[in-house]
């Protein structure tokens, strides 16, 4: 869902997880004038740009897309924090040499002299203003909380950059992958619910957000999206214990999850079943706070674990 340029606090992180944002990327040209282009997956329009546009991404789900259309030899920097939540930290070697950024202002953007800069929903409004000021080109790159979406961004993202062959290819592969992941559907979903909690209060992923994205790509239900949530949610441990679900899904690993070890450790909840039962899915902190493709890379691990789950444990979902 996507990730603010520093994260400091779990409404950041949630709110990066679980964005309910309507498609829409605006271009501005060098003279200040806007360009706006599709809005959802029937709009039209396109963003001519040439192929040799050199770009920087301001965000980490901004450096997934850029890593995956755009050639390094292209990119003037990258901001830091895709050594956690970006792709890019996967491939190291390719990116090594770009410098790194930890501050989205005008003016450490400026120094780089990009043709096109790649920013979030959540930048500064007077960052963006002042870039296009002083006649910065400024895509921002909203998060996708559907497939329709996903695709969309994919598209305006490769036209705004000239990679529209590399962007047909990269689709195929997505959509391939999508479609593995709904023949392998099992039968009945499980309901999980997202949870997330580092030290305040509890949250969760409701409706029309990236983490229900990737639930519903795995093939199970979004328990929080069952119960009339949206977006990111608080959620209160007396809520949990009303309404029975098989798994929860948390951010982090066994053993290093935060948000799991919060569960375990609130006498609420210590004798609901999930918990009792061990019954949680891990996804890496880069994926259960995605804004990009990787929301299939979630969906992935999630259905995955869901079935070593179903495997160790017998089916949760078998009495229903």
């Amino acid at each position: 869902m996507r990730i603010p340029p520093v994260l400091t606090s779990v409404p950041a992180v949630l709110f990066a997880a679980c964005a309910a944002l309507a498609l829409v990327l605006v271009l501005r040209n060098g003279d200040g004038s806007a360009v706006h282009r599709a809005q959802g997956p029937g709009g039209k329009g396109a963003i001519t740009a040439p192929k040799d546009r050199s770009v920087v991404p301001c965000s980490a789900a901004a450096a997934d897309w850029v890593g995956a259309l755009v050639d390094p030899s292209r990119v003037k920097a990258v901001p830091g924090q895709i050594e956690k939540y970006s792709t890019l930290r996967l491939h190291p070697e390719r990116w090594k040499d770009l410098p790194r950024f930890d501050r989205v202002d005008a003016e450490n953007v400026l120094a780089y002299s990009p043709d096109l800069v790649l920013v979030s929903p959540v930048t500064h409004a007077a960052t963006v203003t002042r870039m296009r000021e002083v006649g910065l080109k400024v895509l921002v790159v909203r998060e996708p909380t559907t497939w329709p979406e996903l695709l969309e961004t994919g598209r305006l993202l490769a036209e705004a950059t000239g990679t529209e062959k590399r962007w047909a290819e990269f689709r195929s592969e997505l959509e391939a992958r999508r479609e593995a992941l709904q023949n392998a559907a099992p039968e009945p979903a499980l309901r999980l619910l997202a949870y997330g909690n580092f030290g305040a209060d509890s949250y969760t992923c409701g409706s029309g957000s990236t983490i229900d994205l990737a639930l519903g790509l795995s093939g199970h239900r979004n328990h929080a999206g069952d119960l009339g949530l949206q977006g990111s949610a608080t959620i209160a441990a007396e809520a949990l214990l009303a309404s029975p679900f098989d798994a929860f899904v948390v951010s982090g690993s066994e053993g290093n999850s935060q948000s799991a070890a919060a569960l375990r450790g609130n006498p609420l909840l210590q004798d609901l079943a999930p918990v009792t039962e061990h019954r949680m899915i891990y996804i890496e902190d880069a994926l259960y706070s995605s804004g990009s493709f990787t929301i299939l890379d979630a969906a992935e691990q999630i259905a995955a674990q869901a079935v070593g789950l179903r495997e160790a444990q017998g089916d949760p979902a078998g009495s229903r």
